[in-house]
């Protein structure tokens, strides 16, 4: 098996649209639910933004394969080391 990439040189971003949480807990909680099923207990459409050497990749699914899986480990360390972080966004009101 293939060693997995090292998150230091990869930023990893979350969106977590249609969904207002009421807390980050609760946000953060819905975000690993999401990570380990693929599905968002509270309903809110989840894709992780990936960018490595100035190229995003959108992430709206994770498979079950080995490939998959291994993205979740990335993905899963990166927010146990704070390298993701989920963050409420600022919203221009008008």
């Amino acid at each position: 098996m293939p060693k997995l990439p090292r998150p230091a040189a990869v930023r990893f971003q979350t969106s977590q649209r249609g969904v207002r949480f009421a807390t980050l807990k609760d946000a953060r909680a819905d975000f690993f639910d999401w990570l380990m099923t693929g599905v968002s207990p509270a309903g809110a459409k989840t894709s992780v933004h990936i960018w490595k050497n100035d190229k995003e990749r959108v992430i709206e699914e994770i498979g079950d394969d080995p490939k998959g899986e291994r993205l979740r480990a990335v993905i899963r360390r990166a927010l146990q080391e704070g390298r993701l972080r989920i963050q409420q966004m600022r919203t221009n009101r008008k």
